[in-house]
C-alpha cells in the first residue's frame, strides 16, 4: 500500500508555546491515537509506504505516539512533525510499550528525510518504557537524513516502589535502535527527574548493533539527581549513546552537547554503578572511528559515591 500526503495538516493550534506544552488549552485539544497503537501480535502494524511529500503535520496531541504505533517492513519518508506533544495514555499506565513522535516500535523499517521540530514529550515512567523522537524501539532499521531540532524530552520517574521493575530508555532520536543509521542529527534538551532510569543518550539511549555514520548530537542532558536504588543494576548516561552492544560501530560521529547532574545544594550519590561518558558506554566492546566529543560533563553539587564512573569519551571501546 502506498500513501502520499498532498498538503500540510494542522491538528491543533498553539500546542507548543515558547518551547513548552500549552497546558492551559489542554482540554480543547483533539487527542490522536496513531495507527498500530495496540501492538498485540500482528494487530494494526503498518507495512506500507508513507510519503510525506515534503509536507508538515503540526499540532498533534499524541497519546503514546504522535504518528505510528508499530511498523514492520514499512517505508516512511519526507515528512516533518512540528509543534506537537506526546504523553503516555493515563488509562494504560502499567503496560509495556515504546513511544515516539514518529514510530513507537519499528521492525525492518526504512526511514528517510523525516524531521521533528519544536516538540515536547513528557515521558512518565511506570514499567518498561523506551522513547526516541524518531523511533522508540527498533530493529533491523535503515534511517537516513533524519533530524530532531529544538525538542524537549522530560523523563519523569514517578513510580514510588524502589523494587518495582522500572526501566527507562530515553534518546534524542532513538530509544533503542539496531540497524544502519546515516547522516542523522539531534538538538534540544533531555530533562530527567526522579530516581529510576537505565539508559540516557543524546542521540540514542541504546544502540543495538550494526553501524552509525556521520551523525551528531547537540542534545543537552540535565539530570536532577543520581539515585540508583531500584531494579536496574547499572545506569548508563552518554552524550551520544547511553549504551552500545559489542556489534556497534560508529564512524565520524560527534557528541557536542553537555551533561549536567545535580544542583548547587545537592549531594550526588548512588547505591549502584553509574557510568557517565562524553560519547558513550558499551557493556562489551563497541568500535569508534574518527568520532569526537566536545561537550562538558558537569557535576553541580557534592559527589559522595564510589559507584560513579566518569569517562571523557567512552567506556568499553576498541
Amino acid at each position: 500500500d502506498y500513501f502520499r500526503l498532498t498538503r500540510d495538516l494542522v491538528f491543533n493550534d498553539d500546542v507548543i508555546v515558547d518551547g513548552k506544552f500549552n497546558a492551559a488549552k489542554e482540554a480543547n485539544f483533539i487527542k490522536y491515537y496513531g495507527l498500530g497503537q495496540e501492538r498485540v501480535f500482528s494487530d494494526d502494524e503498518f507495512s506500507g509506504t508513507f510519503d510525506g511529500g515534503g509536507h508538515t503535520i503540526s499540532g498533534i496531541y499524541g497519546l503514546r505516539s504522535c504518528f505510528l504505533g508499530k511498523t514492520d517492513g514499512a517505508i516512511i519518508q519526507n515528512l516533518t512533525i512540528k509543534d506537537s506533544y506526546v504523553i503516555p495514555d493515563n488509562n494504560r499506565l502499567f503496560e509495556v510499550y515504546n513511544t515516539s513522535f514518529f514510530i513507537g516500535d519499528a521492525d525492518n523499517t526504512t526511514i528517510s528525510n523525516c524531521h521533528v521540530v519544536n516538540c515536547v514529550a513528557d515521558i512518565i515512567q511506570h514499567t518498561y518504557y523506551s522513547f526516541g523522537c524518531i523511533v522508540g524501539g527498533g530493529l533491523k532499521c535503515t534511517v537516513t537524513n533524519c533530524t530532531v531540532s529544538d525538542c524537549t524530552i522530560n523523563g519523569i520517574m514517578s513510580y514510588p516502589e524502589a523494587n518495582y521493575i522500572n526501566i527507562l530508555y530515553i534518546g534524542g532520536l532513538f530509544g533503542q535502535i539496531g540497524g544502519t543509521i546515516k547522516n542523522c542529527h539531534s538538538s534540544g534538551t533531555i530533562n530527567v527527574t526522579g530516581n529510576v532510569f537505565h539508559c540516557i543518550g543524546g542521540f540514542s539511549a541504546t544502540f543495538l548493533g550494526d553501524a552509525c555514520y556521520d551523525c551528531t548530537s547537540r542534545m543537552n542532558i540535565v539530570i536532577d539527581k543520581l539515585q540508583n536504588t531500584g531494579f536496574n543494576d547499572v545506569y548508563y548516561i552518554g552524550g551520544f549513546s547511553g549504551e552500545s552492544t559489542s556489534t556497534s560501530k560508529f564512524y565520524r560521529c560527534a557528541s557536542l552537547g553537555d551533561i549536567s547532574i545535580g544542583n548547587a545544594s545537592s549531594t550526588i550519590t548512588s547505591e549502584k554503578p553509574v557510568y557517565i561518558s562524553g560519547f558513550g558506554n558499551a557493556k562489551e566492546r563497541a568500535e569508534y572511528y574518527d568520532c569526537v566529543r566536545s561537550g562538558k560533563i558537569l557535576f553541580n553539587g557534592k559527589v559522595e559515591s564510589p559507584y560513579i564512573s566518569i569517562n571523557g569519551f567512552a567506556l568499553g571501546y576498541k
